[in-house]
């Protein structure tokens, strides 16, 4: 796990031990479904900036088209989230001045999104960050979807672009391998 924004080692290490608590007791199985057959998606992401959110935008309403319930949650990694963020309706967003001093989540609406069971879990950018990284883990997800990662991996499915592939791209692949499923 590359984390991009400094964290205090001390808290992170604590966090670590308890969150792998946690998940010995909460084993989960992953059930592979196809995108034809779910009926409610998740989609987490790193808020970076209002053009990335135009393309997930743009995403939401395709796999609206398809007939599937989209909930999107987006980390602003900062105390002062910038406003264009939090103007938008669709997505729930939470910042640093919403987790507690082991960087877990204290916002409503990210704690009810990481526990619901969604048929599949499509995550953008988040293990790179610490509080997003703890969401994925914890999440009651059926199937949880991210991009390769070689180690601590949350993901059931892992999807290997390169770094300098566009969000479109991405997104493109994730519906390709979803559907390939029955």
């Amino acid at each position: 796990m590359t984390i991009k924004k400094k964290y205090n080692n001390v808290l992170v290490w604590l966090s670590k031990w308890l969150l792998y608590r946690y998940l010995n007791n909460h084993k989960r199985n992953p059930e592979i479904k196809s995108l034809k057959y779910a009926k409610k998606v998740g989609l987490t992401f790193i808020a970076t900036s209002p053009a990335q959110l135009v393309v997930i935008n743009k995403f939401i309403k395709e796999l609206g088209l398809m007939g599937i319930q989209i909930f999107a949650v987006g980390y602003l990694p900062e105390k002062k989230p910038n406003e264009f963020f939090l103007s938008e309706k669709t997505i729930n967003f939470f910042n640093d001045k919403e987790l507690d001093w082991l960087y877990r989540l204290k916002n409503t609406e990210a704690i009810e999104f990481q526990n619901t069971e969604f048929d599949i879990l499509i995550d953008i950018n988040g293990c790179d960050y610490y509080p997003m990284y703890l969401l994925l883990q914890k999440s009651k997800a059926k199937l949880k979807v991210g991009q390769f990662r070689e180690k601590n991996s949350p993901f059931d499915l892992m999807i290997n672009i390169k770094k300098t592939s566009n969000l479109q791209f991405y997104f493109e692949q994730v519906i390709h391998y979803l559907l390939k499923f029955n």
